[in-house]
C-alpha cells in the first residue's frame, strides 16, 4: 500500500483518494509518505428498527454502491420484470448500476443475487 500512496502522491491528480484498512496501518503508512489523514470513517453496525429493512439479498445489492444510491424499490422492480420474463438478469443489473455515482457497483455479483432473488 506504502508504495501505491507514494505512486499517486507522486503523480499529484488532485483527486481525493480513499484507502480502506486498518486505522493504525493507514495512519502509519500516511506517516511515512508525509500525507495527513483527513477523514476516517467507522462501521459501527445497524441501529434502530431493523425489521424495517430490506431482506439481507436485497441489501446485498444495495449496499454493493459505497453511497447507497441505489433504491431496495428499484431492486424489487427489475426483481419483478425479470420474473415477469420483461428484462433479462444482466440488463436489470446494468440498470440498478446507473446511479452509482461512487462507479464500484459489482454488476456481476448484482447478477448473482438478482437470479437468486427471482427463485
Amino acid at each position: 500500500m506504502e508504495k501505491v500512496i507514494k505512486a499517486l502522491k507522486k503523480e499529484d491528480f488532485g483527486i481525493s483518494i480513499v484507502v480502506s484498512g486498518l486505522i493504525p496501518e493507514i495512519q502509519n503508512v500516511a506517516t511515512k509518505v508525509n500525507l495527513n489523514l483527513h477523514t476516517v470513517h467507522l462501521s459501527l453496525g445497524i441501529f434502530g428498527k431493523k425489521e424495517l429493512l430490506p431482506s439481507e439479498k436485497i441489501l446485498e445489492i444495495t449496499t454493493t454502491c459505497g453511497h447507497h444510491c441505489i433504491s431496495p424499490k428499484s431492486v424489487e422492480y427489475y426483481a419483478q420484470l425479470i420474473k415477469d420474463g420483461k428484462i433479462s438478469v444482466e440488463k436489470a443489473a446494468k440498470k440498478l448500476a446507473r446511479p452509482c455515482v461512487c462507479g464500484i457497483f459489482n454488476t456481476s455479483r448484482a447478477i448473482e443475487i438478482l437470479s437468486t432473488l427471482i427463485k
